[in-house]
């Protein structure tokens, strides 16, 4: 995880890595549970079928929710990444228009200077 960024792009990377499909722990839970709603679907008791489906529901729901989360995260980088482009261009801006600090003197400009004829 990235440490020193901004607490928006630390939060979309952690959402980033909650639903992947590989090595996600939400993909595990939802694998567990498909499993188990296999298991019980084969089950010759009267009350296992219903659990079964019961369980599939619940690993769409899951699939939903990994969905959303991976979106949000996808979201969350972008606009993180607008918002640092703009803070960026507006840093340039403020630099080139940025009023001198009153420790330096002004330069002179050759027609009001004393010497000048």
């Amino acid at each position: 995880m990235i440490t020193n960024a901004d607490p928006a792009t630390q939060l979309a990377g952690l959402l980033g890595e909650l639903p992947d499909e590989v090595a996600g722990p939400l993909a595990t839970v939802r694998g567990l549970v498909e499993y188990a709603a296999r298991r019980l679907g084969s089950l010759p008791q009267a009350h296992a079928p219903d659990a079964g489906r019961a369980l599939e529901l619940v690993a769409i729901r899951l699939y939903d929710v990994q969905t959303d989360l991976g979106l949000i995260a996808t979201r969350l980088v972008s606009v993180t990444a607008a918002r640092a482009r703009h803070t960026s261009a507006c840093r340039l801006v403020d630099r080139r228009y940025a009023p001198r600090p009153l420790n330096q003197p002004m330069r002179k400009l050759c027609w009001l200077s004393p010497t000048a004829s």
